[in-house]
């Protein structure tokens, strides 16, 4: 957790027009490594490992990469 959504909302906002994170960091203040690691975060969270416990519960017509393709055959 690096910081508040009603904080990180509207500079993470503007990464998706690539705001260079020198002019984010400019506008919302910290500095512009704050916000890289911030937007870099971002993906580091897997969404099949944190929304499904259990195997069972994926669906058979998922679409899958190696990391996740042996559990989906089961």
């Amino acid at each position: 957790m690096v910081g508040k959504t009603h904080e990180m909302e509207k500079a993470l906002y503007l990464c998706r027009f690539a705001v260079p994170f020198d002019a984010i960091a400019y506008v919302f203040g910290r500095n512009a490594m704050y916000w890289y690691w911030a937007y870099a975060s971002l993906s580091r969270a897997s969404i099949v490992g944190t929304t499904i416990k259990d195997p069972q519960l994926l669906p058979k017509h998922l679409v899958v990469d190696e990391k996740h393709s042996s559990m989906a055959l089961r």
